[in-house]
């Protein structure tokens, strides 16, 4: 059993919720860099501008808009963790803006309208989708106004190179904004798994005091009963009939061996280290079968030992655990081989039982139920999957990982049994 104290718990979360706020930082760093380029790009643009009367104007603009991002990048380093919508939404009024502003100052000056390329770019690196869409969608309507709509610009373009630019630059926009949702996907995804990993690691030292209290039941109700029972035999032999009292504890005894013999091999399978996987999983479902009175057979292919053997084992326990508590089941069939082509370890477990309802897994998982999530994050950092099929009635749930054999030959007593 793993024990996990509550500080480990926190410094696990902090850091990665620290990962995220730091993916954030860097993508609005990156975007207030770029736009210290853009402010240069403007500052060219309204100085080769051939009608300098409103220049001043034009350069006390750009001066403010570059300061703006100056100060912006040094407060984000100052503090990384503030205010950070702000940081992100009134930059893209204020590029906007700036330009427009800037263009309607001018002659008509398609380096103004060019510029317009950088703010794509800047958006494509926006981790917030919807966002990036509004810095987009604003980028391109801002570009179809002052090329379809300015006199000025048309004097300089014809019609032919004005459609040839829209088009260029609408192309460009949409590669931007599927480069903006990647990196929302991305980064929605690694959220996501965050969050199911810091229920997990809360849920460790909660799934352990479970873990004790069943064990601490099973041992009360199974193996000290058989001992007080032969303590009570011992003492009546004492003063009454010596033979029946000594075959009663002997009864007893034997009892208490099983049972702890069981616990034990639950709890560590030294049956792995001995004859293999392949009898640890016969064991597990024969153990099944007399708990429950489900009907079991097993179906097991001879397998050399392998190092991800402890990993399906687990597995098998749970899996099994699960068909005894929830099923309702009359029949089960378990499986174990090697597939020659994929070479791929798999584990079938399969049940006649009440099915499955695979929407609310997830749900099962927020409120602390972490044995098939566990099962899954397992497999899936060994190169594996689980999947689970619900069927009518019943569930089937394969795990499948890489067979990686630790030594040469296989094990005695892994051949087919039904």
């Amino acid at each position: 059993m793993m024990i996990m104290s509550y500080r480990n718990i926190t410094e696990h979360g902090a850091r990665d919720t620290g990962y995220l706020h730091a993916q954030g930082q860097w993508a609005l760093h990156l975007q207030n860099l770029m736009r210290l380029a853009f402010a240069a790009v403007l500052g060219a643009a309204i100085t080769v501008e051939p009608h300098p009367e409103h220049r001043p104007v034009q350069v006390a603009i750009v001066a403010v808009y570059g300061v703006a991002t100056l100060w912006r990048l040094r407060r984000a380093a100052r503090r990384p963790h503030q205010g950070a919508g702000l940081q992100t939404l009134l930059p893209l009024a204020a590029d906007i803006t700036v330009v427009v502003v800037l263009h309607l100052l001018s002659s008509g000056s398609t380096m103004l309208l060019n510029s317009l390329f950088l703010l794509l770019a800047i958006a494509a690196f926006q981790p917030v989708l919807a966002l990036g869409t509004l810095s987009i969608t604003s980028a391109v309507a801002a570009y179809t106004g002052m090329l379809l709509l300015d006199t000025r610009v048309q004097h300089s373009l014809d019609a032919g190179q004005a459609w040839v630019l829209l088009i260029v630059f609408v192309l460009t926009g949409s590669l931007c904004l599927l480069l903006c949702t990647i990196q929302s996907q991305r980064v929605t995804r690694i959220a996501k798994l965050i969050d199911d990993r810091t229920r997990l690691l809360a849920e460790v030292m909660r799934s352990d005091e479970r873990e004790r209290a069943l064990l601490a039941e099973r041992l009360h109700d199974g193996p000290l009963q058989h001992v007080l029972a032969t303590h009570l035999d011992l003492q009546q032999g004492l003063s009454a009939d010596p033979r029946a009292s000594i075959t009663r504890a002997s009864s007893n005894l034997l009892e208490v061996a099983r049972g702890l013999r069981e616990t034990t091999r639950e709890l560590h399978p030294a049956v792995l280290d001995t004859v293999g996987l392949g009898q640890a999983v016969r064991d597990l479902v024969d153990l099944t079968a007399r708990r429950t009175g489900i009907a079991s057979s097993c179906h097991v292919a001879p397998t050399a030992p392998s190092e991800l053997d402890a990993l399906v084992y687990g597995a098998a326990r749970e899996l099994l655990a699960n068909v005894s508590r929830h099923s309702e089941a009359t029949s089960l069939v378990v499986s174990l081989a090697v597939d020659a082509h994929t070479e791929m370890l798999e584990l079938v477990v399969a049940d006649n039982g009440t099915g499955t309802d695979l929407r609310i897994l997830d749900e099962r998982l927020a409120q602390g139920h972490i044995g098939l999530a566990s099962q899954r994050f397992r497999a899936e950092a060994a190169g594996g999957r689980l999947a689970i099929t619900s069927n009518c009635p019943g569930t089937s749930v394969s795990v499948t990982v890489p067979f990686i054999p630790s030594g040469a030959g296989g094990r005695p007593g892994d051949a087919d049994v039904a």
